[in-house]
């Protein structure tokens, strides 16, 4: 059997499962809450600054509303995300499996047309000064409040500009993820196999889809399945927009297989890592997380926590290391690190 390395899922699993709540009744205008929101802040009640040994303080997530009541969350940009369920009563939002069983509450602080505040209680309640309160902005607010630079054009085609995905500008996905609708790895084709895709392919302002290219193969056998299951979904992709006018993005995808003998070993150590790191025991869990990365160096969310211990440990150099190759694998996680402490 083969396990998908995707760490960063648990912090969904974080927020879903750890929001609590109690009744009040504030009003609020709850059309303004069936679109797109990006997380743009986490901090404390108290307005104060959350540490960056919280892996939620730098997070990414899309909470996409449909009327009536439809939620997706998404830790990835160009993901519609993980179904989900809501309803509205007063001031809270209540989160629901896609079944309608009630999962959870969190009090809405704030909901305008481009603004939307979610408060998660504490352990005594929602006046504790630090519970936990999520700051988010509508994705058209949020993309239209981003400077596209020079650095962010791949190239220009027939007098088109061609944009390089980021959080700035992308092409948008209409399912829950591509990796999840593709048909490709099943069965015996990855059975007890290690491997890791990496392609880029162009979807243009007309919402073509097209110069798919294989940049890290896994085989040739695999690589042609995924050209065309690739394919067979190219009607889903929705092409990007700025300013209210589309334009064309060069899109990458990636996918790791990992066998129970790499992804066990690293589970089992990233989980006796994450104690020591709860409760601050920097030079443990770094001896940790150094082992669990030599079997699966690609866990961004082990890097992250590694670099934090180097900091800790006042070891910024090695610190700035694992955040750049965070940045190198595509997560953004780390940017605000790196801007912070590396001057990168």
């Amino acid at each position: 059997m083969n396990f998908l390395n995707n760490t960063s899922s648990n912090l969904i699993l974080f927020f879903l499962f750890c929001l609590i709540s109690t009744p009040l009744f504030a009003q609020h205008n709850s059309e303004h809450i069936y679109k797109s929101w990006v997380l743009t802040e986490v901090k404390y009640n108290d307005e104060s600054e959350l540490p960056d040994e919280e892996t939620i303080k730098y997070a990414y997530f899309k909470y996409a509303f449909s009327a009536p009541d439809k939620l997706h969350i998404a830790h990835g940009y160009k993901d519609l995300g993980t179904p989900m369920g809501f309803g509205i009563k007063g001031n809270r939002v209540v989160l629901k499996s896609t079944e309608g069983h009630v999962m959870n509450t969190i009090r809405i602080e704030k909901l305008e047309e481009d603004q939307l505040v979610l408060l998660q209680s504490a352990a005594d309640g929602f006046d504790n000064p630090k519970a936990l309160e999520y700051h988010f902005v509508s994705e058209e607010a949020f993309q239209k409040s981003q400077t596209l630079n020079a650095e962010d054009v791949y190239s220009i085609i027939d007098g088109d500009t061609i944009y390089k995905e980021s959080p700035k500008v992308y092409a948008r996905f209409n399912g829950n993820t591509l990796q999840s609708s593709l048909k490709v790895g099943n069965g015996k084709l990855m059975d007890k196999k290690s491997g890791f895709l990496k392609a880029s392919f162009i979807v243009f302002k007309s919402g073509k889809v097209d110069s798919l290219k294989i940049l890290n193969s896994i085989s040739p056998v695999y690589d042609e399945l995924f050209k065309k299951e690739f394919f067979k979904l190219k009607s889903k992709w929705t092409p990007a927009v700025r300013n209210g006018t589309p334009v064309g993005v060069q899109m990458t995808y990636e996918v790791r297989y990992l066998t129970i003998d790499e992804m066990m070993p690293s589970y089992g150590l990233t989980n006796e890592a994450n104690e020591y790191y709860r409760n601050k025991d920097y030079a443990a869990a770094l001896k940790l997380y150094n082992e669990a990365l030599q079997y699966v160096p690609a866990d961004k969310e082990n890097l992250y926590k590694r670099g934090i211990c180097s900091k800790m440990l006042g070891n910024i150099n090695a610190a700035c290391e694992d955040w750049r190759e965070i940045r190198r694998l595509g997560g953004t996680t780390s940017l605000r690190l790196l801007e912070k402490y590396c001057k990168d």
